[in-house]
């Protein structure tokens, strides 16, 4: 997965099963679409290569059907490099940002995602930073959990991504700030990985929040 900031759009090259969202005021917006075994196109693909897909996972193993390595999946000799079971062929896709709403980019992998949809990741990371202090965990469980739990401290994440466009952002998202409570990327993205695990998510967890300049209007919110 990567994906590039400019001041008018962002870029993104998706390969697996991660995903980018952007949270906008009356929406979330996918970027990117999971390549699974399963989908009609990839499942065909893996079928013309000689393979099948059982379980959702390509000859009952690889969840995804497109990836950097996995090479094994990649040595039919008959088979150009985009023919074969899996492929590392990115899918592209440009969001024309709206910087009156466009508030966050999300970027994470599956383990965030079997959890959460993308509008809940969406409003969840948007009504932490509007409300870092008083926002907890269990307003997200599906199920109660006793106790209520604080959100993740930053110390759980190391690091921290803002688009730092003409120095709009720079200033909380510096990463010399380390209080848990303040509403920055790097405490929206702990958040996202603490749901995901008190949700009961057992693949890999991972996050990065992009904060857009129009997320100051939800820390102005907070402030009145």
């Amino acid at each position: 997965m990567c994906c590039i900031i400019t001041p008018t759009h962002v870029v993104c090259a998706n390969v697996g099963d991660s995903r980018a969202v952007v949270g906008s005021k009356n929406q979330s917006i996918a970027l990117t679409d999971d390549h699974k075994p399963e989908n009609p196109d990839e499942c065909a693909r893996i079928e013309r290569a000689g393979g099948f897909v059982a379980d959702n996972r390509v000859v009952g193993e690889l969840a995804m059907s497109r990836a950097i390595g996995d090479f094994r999946y990649k040595l039919n000799p008959n088979f150009a490099f985009h023919e074969q079971l899996v492929i590392p062929v990115p899918d592209i896709s440009v969001h024309e940002r709206n910087r009156k709403n466009d508030y966050v980019l999300v970027v994470a992998c599956d383990g965030v995602w079997d959890a959460m949809s993308n509008d809940e990741a969406a409003v969840f990371t948007q009504q932490f930073l509007e409300k870092p202090q008083s926002f907890s965990i269990q307003d997200y469980m599906d199920q109660p959990m006793g106790k209520k739990r604080r959100l993740a401290s930053a110390e759980d994440d190391s690091n921290d991504t803002s688009s730092n466009e003409n120095s709009e952002e720079d200033d909380e998202e510096s990463g010399e700030d380390n209080d848990a409570l303040k509403p920055t990327s790097l405490n929206a993205a702990s958040a996202l990985i603490a749901v995901a695990l008190a949700k009961g998510s057992m693949d890999n967890i991972s996050a990065i929040v992009v904060k857009f300049p129009a997320a100051r209007q939800l820390e102005a919110s907070e402030d009145h």
